[in-house]
């Protein structure tokens, strides 16, 4: 087995994954400024309308439709992925403290990794789950104390939207598969949409239209950067590697978001904040460079 061969080819899919879980951290900067006028479900119903229109004409393309077959599996991943889990999660957020929902969402890689065990049938050794631990650990130590005081329901609903960030991923795994990651990307977000809306409006109404520019470039760089642009190089990544090695950087949209933080709002960090960061960085480079054995038939 020619390992140098084999880090090289999986190099631009750890490069692809690490750029998706840092472009996640950015919606932290963007939903906060789109929040300020928008309810939580009229955000999302900007977010994925630009999404859409985005990626909308490469329907028009051969190239890009798929088989009937597979619209189900489609309608089943976008669902888990839009309003299943972001819907869920805004909802909870607003019930409970950011530091106790952040708690619960760092524990996707660990998540990520069970399912991929149970479904995808992959093998962990004990450093591997040992790098999965550290890193959630890691993120623990970012978020800080999460001792205040917050709600059972609002913890609930965020561990609820947990369970459709993970489940969306090994779908979209099989996918791409047998799509490109742009094909994929585009028929996923286009389900979702499509059954985001009529849940949003009977939740929230009809969203308002008046709002500033700095919400409409909000809304629109979520829609393109932290949605199109994340989902097609996350799909095209997770095609390429492991689903357990992958999980990992899931944890760089917590850190790029107390990154942001500190650079654009001026918040102070300390040095277990510090620290948080490199076990989360420590991981994700092992987890890069000792992939998951393939089985033998």
């Amino acid at each position: 087995m020619n390992t140098g061969r084999t880090r090289s080819h999986r190099t631009p899919a750890i490069v692809a994954l690490a750029c998706a879980g840092s472009l996640w951290g950015t919606s932290f900067i963007f939903g906060k400024i789109a929040l300020r006028e928008l309810d939580p479900e009229h955000m999302l119903i900007y977010r994925f309308l630009f999404a859409s229109l985005a990626l909308a004409p490469l329907l028009f393309s051969a190239r890009y439709r798929i088989a009937k077959r597979d619209l189900w599996l489609f309608m089943v991943t976008g669902f888990l992925y839009v309003p299943a889990s972001f819907i869920v999660q805004f909802e909870g957020l607003e019930r409970t403290t950011a530091s106790r929902a952040a708690l619960i969402v760092g524990a996707m890689p660990l998540a990520i990794a069970l399912l991929s065990v149970l479904f995808d049938h992959e093998r962990l050794g004990w450093k591997r789950w040992g790098a999965l631990v550290v890193s959630t650990a890691g993120v623990a130590l970012i978020i800080g104390n999460p001792g205040k005081e917050g709600s059972v329901a609002g913890d609930l609903l965020v561990l609820a939207s947990l369970l459709g960030s993970v489940g969306w991923i090994l779908p979209a795994r099989h996918l791409t598969r047998r799509y490109s990651a742009i094909t994929a990307t585009t028929w996923i977000i286009l389900c979702g949409t499509v059954l985001l809306i009529p849940i949003a409006l009977a939740w929230r109404g009809v969203p308002p239209i008046h709002l500033s520019a700095e919400t409409w470039l909000a809304v629109a760089a979520q829609g393109l950067l932290c949605t199109v642009a994340t989902t097609v190089l996350w799909n095209w990544g997770v095609s390429r590697v492991e689903t357990s090695t992958a999980g990992i950087f899931v944890n760089l949209e917590p850190l790029v978001g107390v990154l942001l933080g500190i650079m654009l709002l001026h918040e102070s960090v300390g040095k277990v904040t510090l620290a948080g960061g490199g076990l989360i960085v420590a991981s994700a480079l092992f987890l890069s460079f000792h992939p998951v054995p393939e089985h033998k038939n």
